[in-house]
């Protein structure tokens, strides 16, 4: 079968403006015969699913629920990345608005529910158009060093070393000395390195499906490598 299939890939990529047929399942790397000019909804090597059953946003939303949660495999098209966010933000939105009812305990874990698959899915949409999930592990590295550097930015003024004292809720430093005045300007810089990540996943989120096959798998919106 896979012998067949690869043989009948380079019949095509012998003919004029035909691409090879490079399809490999995301889960066993076995070749995927497309149905229809899409991918099967189902692996027939493995059973994994390849895409949901229609491309219902809802049906995506389920997709990622169900069989991405964690996984940072493979892609998500500009749809499932979108469907995923509606469904997700309104849940939660629901669940702070039945605070009084779940506490806000219920709300912390609805939340946490929706944001581990919320962190695999900027991978996978940043996969769909051929840049690395790295980035995702440098944002949140640097959000961790933040987190960092601001606990001791606070411990410094706690012991006095940045001379301050409030006055009308606002912090005012009396001659801060050379290093509170680098945890400050690291801080500012850490800050904005995140705020260009951030700004770059929002672009990275309309940008729409590399063509055909990439370094982390087939297009689920255009496998053969040309809008069909």
């Amino acid at each position: 079968m896979m012998e067949e299939t690869e043989s009948s890939a380079a019949g095509q990529g012998s003919l004029p403006g035909v691409p090879v047929l490079n399809l490999p399942c995301e889960k066993c790397g076995m070749q995927l015969e497309l149905e229809e000019k899409f991918l099967p909804e189902i692996c027939p090597h493995c059973g994994y699913r390849v895409r949901p059953a229609t491309g219902s946003m809802w049906n995506n939303f389920l997709f990622v629920m169900r069989n991405r949660y964690f996984s940072w495999r493979g892609r998500a098209t500009r749809k499932e990345f979108w469907s995923y966010a509606l469904f997700s933000i309104s849940f939660v939105a629901l669940a702070f608005l039945l605070e009084s009812i779940i506490t806000y305990i219920g709300v912390g874990l609805v939340f946490l529910y929706f944001f581990f698959p919320h962190l695999f899915l900027i991978v996978r949409r940043l996969h769909d158009i051929g840049f690395s999930g790295t980035w995702v592990k440098i944002y949140w590295i640097l959000a961790f060093i933040l987190v960092i550097e601001m606990a001791a930015t606070y411990l410094y003024i706690e012991t006095g070393n940045a001379y301050a004292h409030f006055d009308k809720a606002d912090i005012v430093f009396s001659h801060p000395d050379s290093a509170f005045i680098i945890l400050l300007q690291l801080a500012a810089l850490i800050n904005f390195a995140l705020e260009i990540i951030r700004l770059f996943f929002l672009v990275a989120s309309f940008i729409n499906s590399n063509k055909g096959t990439n370094q982390y798998g087939p297009s689920r919106k255009y496998p053969l490598g040309f809008s069909a």
